[in-house]
């Protein structure tokens, strides 16, 4: 019995540890990967070059981490986190226009909206 528990305990610690370590990107990776996902289509479907892409997508994961700090607040009601997500949205739009078009924004700002609609999709 005790070899079984021991064996047991010795699968699940491994189990978790490798689970573990697989997640554990440093943000530069994350933002690399996310440089090369989304990259081609960007400039593809919203008509960018590739270093307006890299542009945008540097903006948007800089805005993920407030984002997420965000919906993490335990404190904020959920009005506070709508207001405070809209100033996010007001100054991401207000650094696309230095470096984009009025119909680039409009095109960025749909891509991404469809991707957040994929995601939230019932699997």
């Amino acid at each position: 019995m005790k070899k079984i528990l021991f064996l047991l305990s010795f699968i699940t610690a491994v189990s978790v540890s490798s689970a573990y370590a697989q997640q554990t990107e440093t943000p530069e990776q994350m933002q690399q990967r996310m440089r090369d996902r989304i990259r081609p289509e960007l400039i593809s479907k919203a008509g960018l070059t590739e270093v307006q892409a890299d542009k945008v997508i540097d903006i948007n994961f800089a805005l993920q981490k407030q984002r997420r700090e965000i919906r993490n607040d335990q404190v904020l009601t959920p009005e506070e986190k709508v207001k405070k997500n809209s100033e996010i949205d007001a100054a991401r739009d207000k650094e696309y226009s230095g470096i984009l078009t009025d119909e680039q924004i409009k095109s960025v700002n749909e891509f991404f909206d469809a991707i957040k609609k994929q995601t939230k999709k019932p699997q």
